[in-house]
């Protein structure tokens, strides 16, 4: 891991850049606040900055502010004497994941390595929960997740605008109130036990609104896996196809019309001579099947 050290003490410099090098970590040393946004302005960085609680040209409270108009940000722990919490929530507001409270034994060398690597571990199980909630909230299809019991526990924006709903009152119910399938037991029995199972699902159901609307959709069902396999939640995707839907009952709507106008007369109204054969076809093609001739 390449850490910046900040630190213009010079006999805390070698102790630390030692104790990080012991570890197996590539440590950077600036003796100033100025250095290491230099070092952030570089295409290329550190994983994370250490640095010293107060500077001669900077305090690390004002590095922080600097540092958090860059266009590359780096993990930051800072150290110092006192941990008092009121500045330090601050800190944490603009973006610290640890504060390391030295001595003047130099004891918390001996963990300053661990706790380092536990911070980068931190921040990228953070980023990537970042980049998960804005993943589902810029993609155009409606996602639903929700836990084993059927509880919903997160909707993106493109579910909560096909529920009609806000994001918030879009995760207070269940999936029983998402799919009403009174009408349909065998699907119902289908997706729910799936659901109390954690196995895959697709089919087309429809999803109710908060307006009462049902809106035919093509769901997918898959269970989210921890290590190990186990099951620990599901996610759900909702594709509307009611345009589809529709388009589908416009033709066969337009096909029975077409099959009335071929069969009749168009100026009487009664069945033609082609309705006559077709008749006398199928009920000959009857009267084979069962002997009646």
């Amino acid at each position: 891991m390449h850490i910046l050290v900040v630190e213009h003490n010079p006999e805390r410099r070698r102790s630390v850049t030692a104790a990080l090098t012991a570890a197996g970590h590539r440590a950077e040393v600036v003796d100033s606040a100025d250095g290491a946004l230099a070092v952030l302005a570089r295409p290329t960085g550190p994983d994370l900055v250490l640095i010293e609680e107060h500077l001669p040209d900077m305090a690390a409270l004002d590095f922080l502010q600097a540092a958090d108009g860059l266009a590359r940000s780096a993990v930051v722990v800072v150290m110092g004497q006192d941990a008092g919490a009121g500045r330090w929530v601050e800190a944490a507001r603009l973006g610290v994941v640890d504060f390391v409270l030295r001595d003047r034994e130099g004891s918390y060398l001996q963990t300053l390595p661990a706790r380092l690597q536990a911070a980068i571990e931190r921040e990228a199980q953070r980023d990537a929960a970042a980049r998960m909630a804005d993943a589902l909230a810029s993609t155009a299809a409606a996602v639903v997740i929700a836990d084993q019991a059927g509880s919903v526990q997160l909707v993106n924006e493109a579910c909560a605008r096909l529920l009609g709903r806000d994001v918030e009152t879009a995760v207070q119910g269940t999936l029983a109130d998402l799919f009403p399938l009174e009408d349909e037991p065998r699907v119902k029995a289908d997706l729910f036990g799936a659901v109390h199972a954690g196995g895959e699902w697709a089919g087309e159901v429809a999803v109710q609104t908060r307006q009462g609307e049902k809106i035919p959709c093509i769901v997918t069902l898959s269970p989210i896996r921890r290590a190990g396999g186990r099951v620990d939640g599901l996610v759900i995707t909702l594709r509307d196809v009611a345009d589809r839907v529709a388009m589908e009952d416009a033709l066969r709507a337009a096909n029975r019309r077409l099959a009335e106008q071929a069969s009749r007369d168009p100026l009487t109204g009664l069945y033609n001579r082609g309705y006559l054969h077709e008749v006398l076809e199928r009920e000959m093609a009857r009267a084979i099947r069962y002997g009646d001739v």
